[in-house]
C-alpha cells in the first residue's frame, strides 16, 4: 500500500455465513455503519474489494472448475484457482447487507 492516509486494512468489512452446501454457498457482505462502530476514522459509504471464500465446509471446487456468482444486481462467472479457491473480484459493498451466492 502506498497511502499515507490513516486507517486499517479490512477494518470496516462485515460478513455472515448464510448457507454452505455442496451445491452453493451464500454469505451476507456489507460495510460497518457509523451507528455500529464509533471510531476516529471516517467510515466509507462504499468500498470495492476482491472477496475470497475460505474455510468452506461443504461447497468445494476443483482447481480450474467454473462457478457462477450473484451479489445484489451484479453477477458473473469465474474459475477456481490452482488450489480450488473461489475469488470474486471488485465487489462493491455498502452498509446495507447484500447476499453473495456462488454456485457451480
Amino acid at each position: 500500500m502506498n497511502s499515507s492516509d490513516a486507517g486499517q486494512v479490512n477494518a470496516f468489512f462485515r460478513w455472515k455465513n448464510i448457507s454452505d452446501s455442496a451445491e452453493k454457498v451464500e454469505m451476507s457482505l456489507c460495510l460497518v455503519s457509523s451507528s455500529e462502530l464509533k471510531t476516529q476514522f471516517k467510515i466509507p459509504k462504499e468500498a470495492t474489494a476482491d472477496v475470497s471464500l475460505r474455510r468452506l465446509q461443504s461447497f468445494r471446487l476443483k482447481p480450474g472448475e467454473a462457478f457462477h456468482w450473484t451479489f445484489g444486481s451484479a453477477k458473473g462467472e469465474g474459475k477456481a484457482d490452482s488450489q480450488g479457491l473461489v475469488t470474486i473480484p471488485a465487489l462493491k459493498m455498502r452498509a446495507e447487507p447484500a447476499t453473495l451466492t456462488v454456485t457451480q
